[in-house]
């Protein structure tokens, strides 16, 4: 019925947006701040798309990517740099109030342990979030080295939160269609599980990206990897959703 140009000054990417039951519009997007970025959150009302109260930005250094409305929150997800030259981040997930976009408690972050990553010179990110039951489910990318020597491997993982600030359980791709992958969307599905898509290649400089989805079935469980090979060029999944025949 209407369009709404969204303006803040400076440049940015994204965005992404979400409406709750009464019609409100959340829009998330990554702004740039001098050399580096920070998350932006907007409420707009929907009759006449004006923000309902200031934008809300977050700290230096961080990316939004993905929201969703789950467990009573606004659930943004992204990540937040901890290193350049190269660039690092770790995955983070900020927990928001509905009514004004206050965060809520602290944001839950997941990078690997120190055991894995004393240096914590691997990232992680997050691409895409949805709820699932009752359950936020935030889907993205983390690096693993598979063996001793290797170089860092970009890996989907996936993470379950039972709860606003729970620990989540994790599941992390094994490498078992290509040597690297990635999760970049997020659907539940009418089995009480859901479905991902992203990409997968052969590791290096020559490994050309290939369309890769997942279906996990309820509880996490992964059922099966699907992947669409083009091997003549690059192919990315970034969206997905299952129509009434759950296809």
């Amino acid at each position: 019925q209407q369009d709404k140009t969204i303006t803040w000054s400076g440049e940015a990417s994204g965005p992404a947006l979400t409406v709750d039951p009464d019609g409100s519009i959340y829009v998330a997007a990554t702004v740039v701040d001098g050399s580096t970025t920070r998350r932006m959150i907007r409420k707009l009302d929907p009759d006449t798309l004006e923000d309902v109260h200031d934008p809300r930005f977050g700290n230096l250094d961080e990316d939004a990517t993905a929201l969703a409305l789950c467990q009573g929150r606004v659930v943004v997800v992204g990540s937040v740099r901890t290193a350049t030259k190269p660039n690092r981040y770790d995955l983070r997930v900020w927990w928001l109030s509905e009514e004004s976009c206050f965060e809520i408690g602290q944001p839950s972050t997941f990078a690997a342990p120190p055991s894995e990553d004393d240096k914590n010179a691997l990232s992680e990110r997050a691409y895409g979030v949805a709820c699932v039951g009752g359950e936020v489910v935030v889907v993205g990318t983390r690096g693993v080295w598979p063996d001793v020597g290797d170089p860092e491997h970009v890996r989907t993982v996936v993470l379950r939160f039972a709860a606003p600030g729970a620990v989540p359980d994790v599941w992390t791709s094994p490498g078992d269609v290509l040597a690297e992958d990635a999760a970049l969307a997020v659907t539940p599905t009418k089995n009480g599980g859901f479905a991902v898509t992203g990409w997968t290649r052969e590791q290096g400089p020559g490994g050309v990206r290939q369309v890769l989805s997942r279906r996990f079935g309820p509880g996490g469980v992964h059922l099966w990897p699907r992947p669409e090979l083009t091997p003549s060029g690059e192919a990315i999944g970034r969206a997905l959703a299952e129509d009434l025949e759950e296809k």
